[in-house]
């Protein structure tokens, strides 16, 4: 009996690691064609039209927050306790449920910010150059709640390696996508505009969801029949129970991004009044800078990606001690690479804003964000160990701390120090943000 057990764990932790490393090698690669993206995004639409797509950018992860990003993490939760019990048509139910809903909304809001596009470009984001770019994001809105859904009844069900196929793919398809609207722009005399980028998050996302929908067909779980009304019921409470706060936790949290967004060109005027400035150094903070610094997290990632999964499907089978061997080996995993990159970035940073952006200002702040790393790497592992044992709103907490902390930096530091004041926002907030996470773990 005692060599079963020890079997069972030793096979437990196996496939965690082999999940880790699937998604890490396919988040790797995905970044790296992020980064490729991102550099040819600036080279042909410019630091101002980066800053234009910088706005846009926290409408979609609002419009995603309400939409998807609960109800996906609830699935992986739910359908990984459901699947640790030996209960697949509860597990199939969850996740037919949580994607009926979350496509339900996601229809809703296309159409709601289609029809309001004209005023969310005028006075929301204060550029009407926008109004375009929102016309086809509301597109996109539906294909990524069925993409993300299926993400999170995969990630639930331990079977990484289609997701991290599909992530590929995706990043592949909007690149792709991106540079044959740009070739056709310019063989008609016309130029590049931001839009090239939302068509290219347009195509991707509907390419991702066809290759899903098949590969889901073929990789459900059994299960035997389906049960009567009241059991959708039931998973519909459960369901709702598990992604509410999650989703009130993103929709907080993004509604603050939004507000980021949307304050800092505006703060920045303060400090300059050339609008163009403003837009400029926008894009090369956010558009070039902290991409390039946020690459490694592909790891973090991953890693947070199956240890929500593991960590409740352990609470369900009660085992506390295996819980809490977990959480110090990933932590302690996470603050070793940040360290490494916090050295990396701090001395090869302007280097690096030299030769991939051809912008020196770009590899100035590059050396200035590498210390957001070690903190933001450990933050993203604790976060995940707080939703996979139901801290939800303890998670919340914390986020929307941080996020308060740089809202303030932005709108009384940066009229005073220029984007330096967004940068000690970042820093601060995830330092305090780390303390935080760590008080409450413990």
């Amino acid at each position: 009996m005692e060599y079963i057990v020890k079997k069972r764990v030793y096979f437990m932790k196996q496939k965690l690691i082999f999940g880790t490393l699937i998604l890490t090698g396919s988040g790797l690669i995905c970044r790296l064609i992020g980064f490729l993206y991102r550099i040819f995004l600036s080279n042909t639409i410019g630091a101002e039209g980066m800053g234009i797509y910088q706005l846009i950018l926290p409408i979609y992860y609002l419009s995603y927050s309400i939409t998807t990003a609960g109800i996906q993490t609830a699935l992986s939760r739910l359908v990984a306790a459901s699947v640790a019990k030996k209960e697949h048509t509860k597990a199939m139910m969850l996740f037919l449920t949580g994607t009926g809903i979350s496509f339900a909304l996601s229809i809703f809001l296309s159409i709601l910010i289609r029809s309001n596009a004209d005023f969310l470009g005028e006075h929301i984001l204060g550029d009407q150059r926008c109004i375009p770019l929102l016309n086809i994001l509301a597109l996109a809105l539906p294909f990524g709640a069925l993409h993300g859904c299926i993400t999170g009844w995969f990630m639930g069900q331990n079977q990484v390696q289609l997701p991290a196929g599909i992530q590929i793919l995706e990043e592949t398809v909007r690149l792709a996508a991106t540079y044959l609207c740009y070739t056709a722009l310019i063989r008609r005399g016309l130029t590049p505009t931001p839009s090239i980028a939302l068509i290219g998050l347009l195509f991707s996302e509907l390419i991702s969801v066809l290759f899903s929908l098949l590969f889901i067909l073929k990789h459900t779980a059994p299960h035997h029949s389906f049960p009567a009304l009241s059991f959708y019921l039931t998973s519909i409470k459960e369901l709702f129970s598990n992604a509410f706060p999650l989703t009130v936790n993103r929709i907080a949290l993004n509604l603050l991004h939004s507000i980021e967004a949307v304050l800092i060109p505006l703060s920045l005027q303060k400090w300059n009044p050339s609008q163009t400035i403003a837009l400029e150094t926008l894009g090369i903070v956010s558009g070039m800078a902290l991409p390039l610094v946020l690459f490694p997290t592909a790891i973090i990632n991953a890693l947070s990606s199956v240890l929500l999964p593991a960590i409740s499907e352990k609470q369900a089978l009660g085992k506390r001690s295996a819980i809490t061997s977990l959480i110090r080996k990933t932590t302690f995993y996470a603050a070793g690479i940040g360290i490494i990159c916090l050295i990396f970035f701090s001395f090869l940073g302007n280097t690096l804003g030299l030769l991939l952006y051809k912008n020196a200002d770009a590899g100035h702040y590059i050396s200035i964000l590498a210390f957001i790393s070690p903190f933001l790497f450990v933050n993203i592992v604790l976060a995940s160990v707080m939703n996979g044992l139901g801290k939800t709103y303890l998670c919340f907490l914390v986020n929307f701390i941080n996020m308060c902390i740089r809202v303030a930096c932005i709108y009384f530091l940066i009229p005073q120090l220029g984007i330096y004041g967004y940068l000690a926002g970042l820093i601060g907030g995830e330092i305090i943000c780390t303390i935080l996470s760590l008080i409450i773990i413990i």
